[in-house]
C-alpha cells in the first residue's frame, strides 16, 4: 500500500497508524516509541485515509504527554507535535476530497502517485530495477519505450537524480511532493527509551529530497517555510550540470537533488508547486458538509495560479450521478458543487513589496447539495507574504487590519505553526498574511484584492 498501488488502480487505502498489533513500549500500552509514532502520523497526514487503528493498545495522542521525559527526548512535547500534525491533515481534507472526486473517481488517478506518473518528471524518475518494473507494468502511466530510453540516457548523464532515496517520494495530488522521514534520530526507534537524553529540539534526521521538473517549469516551495526562495528544477531535457542547490539553481538531466538537511520532529519534507491554490479548512469545519470558513492557501513563488474545490453532502451516494471531470470546473449534478479560484500578482516583486498588488477571483459554485451553505466566510492565506497591505477589499468593500481570525472580516498576520510546537523543535514561528472576508454567497462570484503602497 504505497504510491505504486496507483499502478493497479488501488488508490484509496489507509495505514493502521502505529501498527495494529504487537509489543508494547510502555505501561500505557503504546505500540510504538513516540518518535516513530509522530513520524508515522506525518506520513499518514499525506495519505488517502488518516486512521489510527490497533487492537489492545493506546494511541490517543494526549497520552504521550506524561512520557516526554522517559523517551530519551526530555522536554519534547509529543502531544503538541502530534496535534499539529493532525491539524495539518484536517486542513488538507478539502484538497484531498477534491482530488478523490474529480480525479480518482472520475478518471482513475490515485491521490498518491509515483514520480514517474508525471509527464514532465518521467524522463528523470528513479530507474532502478524496482521502480522500472513498476513503471513498465502501468500502461496508463507515462512509461513507454521512448520515456524509458530518455530515462536511461538521463540516468547516465545525471546519476544523482536517480538516487534510491527518491523512490521513497511521491505526489500527493497534483500540487504536493512528499518525502516521508523513515529514519530515527536514535537509529532504532524501539530503543528510543534507552537512548541518551537529547537536548530539547535536537532530535532531527538528515534527508535529501529530489525535486523533479514540472510542466511549465514551475518552481517548488517548501511546506511551512514559505518565505524561503523557491527552487526551479532543471527541465527534463537539461544537460548534466551537477547537483545544484536551493534558490533556483542547478540540476542535471532534469530535476534537482537538494543537499541533505535536518528535519526536526516538527517538520516533514513536503514541497508545493509555486502558485498553487489549495482549498483548506479549519478544525471548526471538521464535521460540516462544507468548509466554513473556506481558506484558500496560496503558495508563493509564482506570479499567479489557480485552484479548485469539489464538495458534496459527504454522506450519501447521490454524487455518483455527477458528470464532473478533471478537465472541467463545472458539475451538471445537483448533488455536488465545484468552486474555483484564479489569482495573480502584479507590480513590483517580491509579492508584498511596496508597489505590488494581488487580486483573486472566486467563482460562483456550480451545482448544489444537501447541507451546502447559502453563504460562508472565505479567506485567502498569502503564504510567504509578511507585510501588511496598504489596502485590501472583498467585492469592493474595504477591509481593516484586525488582531486575528476572531475579528474577521479584515486582514492580519498569522503564525504558520502553533507556538507550542517551537518548544518541541519546530523552527521559530513565521507569519503570513491572511485576508478574511465576511459571509459571501456561495452562488456568486467574488473578487478579493490587496495592494502595498
Amino acid at each position: 500500500m504505497t504510491p505504486r498501488a496507483a499502478n493497479v488502480g488501488f488508490g484509496w487505502w489507509s495505514h493502521d497508524i502505529g501498527g495494529f498489533a504487537g509489543g508494547h513500549t510502555d505501561s500505557l500500552w503504546h505500540t510504538e516509541h513516540p518518535e516513530l509514532f509522530q513520524r508515522w502520523l506525518q506520513f499518514a497526514a499525506f495519505a488517502p485515509v488518516f486512521r489510527t487503528h490497533c487492537r489492545y493498545c493506546e494511541q490517543r495522542i494526549w497520552t504521550f504527554g506524561p512520557y516526554d521525559g522517559a523517551t530519551g527526548l526530555a522536554g519534547v512535547g509529543f502531544y503538541a507535535l502530534m496535534r499539529e500534525t493532525m491539524m495539518t491533515r484536517n486542513a488538507l481534507v478539502p484538497y484531498a476530497y477534491t482530488h478523490a472526486a474529480l480525479r480518482t473517481h472520475a478518471a482513475g488517478e490515485s491521490l498518491l502517485t509515483p514520480l514517474y506518473w508525471d509527464k514532465a518528471a518521467a524522463a528523470t524518475a528513479p530507474s532502478s530495477s524496482s521502480s522500472s518494473s513498476s513503471s513498465s507494468s502501468s500502461s496508463s502511466s507515462s512509461s513507454s519505450s521512448s520515456s524509458a530510453a530518455a530515462a536511461a540516457a538521463a540516468e547516465a548523464a545525471a546519476p544523482h537524480a536517480f538516487d534510491r532515496r527518491a523512490q521513497t517520494q511521491y505526489f500527493f495530488g497534483r500540487d504536493l511532493l512528499v518525502a516521508p522521514v523513515t529514519a530515527s534520530c536514535f537509529g532504532d526507534p524501539d530503543q528510543g527509551a534507552n537512548a541518551t537524553a537529547a537536548p530539547n529540539g535536537s532530535c532531527s534526521v538528515r534527508k535529501a529530497v529530489w525535486l523533479p521538473p514540472t510542466e511549465g517549469n514551475a518552481s517548488w516551495v517548501p511546506w511551512e517555510r514559505w518565505d524561503e526562495p523557491p527552487v526551479w528544477p532543471a527541465p527534463a531535457d537539461a544537460g548534466a550540470t551537477g547537483g545544484g542547490g536551493g534558490g533556483g539553481g542547478g540540476g542535471g538531466g532534469g530535476g534537482i537533488l537538494l543537499p541533505a538537511r535536518n528535519f526536526s520532529l516538527a517538520e516533514m519534507p513536503v514541497w508545493v508547486k509555486a502558485g498553487a491554490a489549495l482549498p483548506t479548512r479549519g478544525i471548526e469545519s471538521a464535521y460540516r458538509a462544507a468548509a466554513d470558513p473556506l481558506v484558500w492557501l496560496l503558495v508563493p513563488g509564482a506570479r499567479g495560479g489557480a485552484g479548485i474545490l469539489y464538495e458534496d453532502d459527504g454522506v450519501s451516494t447521490a454524487h455518483r450521478g455527477s458528470s464532473s471531470s478533471s478537465s472541467s470546473s463545472s458539475s451538471s449534478s445537483s448533488s455536488s458543487a465545484v468552486t474555483t479560484i484564479a489569482h495573480a500578482w502584479t507590480g513590483n516583486t517580491p509579492p508584498g513589496a511596496t508597489g505590488s498588488s494581488w487580486a483573486g477571483t472566486v467563482s460562483a459554485a456550480s451545482g448544489t447539495f444537501d447541507g451546502m451553505p447559502a453563504a460562508r466566510a472565505q479567506r485567502v492565506a498569502l503564504k510567504g507574504v509578511r507585510a501588511l497591505p496598504a489596502a485590501a477589499s472583498c467585492d469592493g468593500v474595504a477591509l481593516r487590519r484586525v488582531a486575528g481570525a476572531g475579528q474577521a472580516p479584515g486582514f492580519w498576520l498569522e503564525d504558520d505553526v502553533a507556538a507550542d510546537t517551537v518548544a518541541a523543535g519546530a523552527p521559530p514561528p513565521r507569519q503570513s498574511l491572511t485576508i478574511g472576508c465576511g459571509k459571501l454567497a456561495t452562488n456568486a462570484r467574488h473578487t478579493i484584492v490587496a495592494s502595498w503602497g
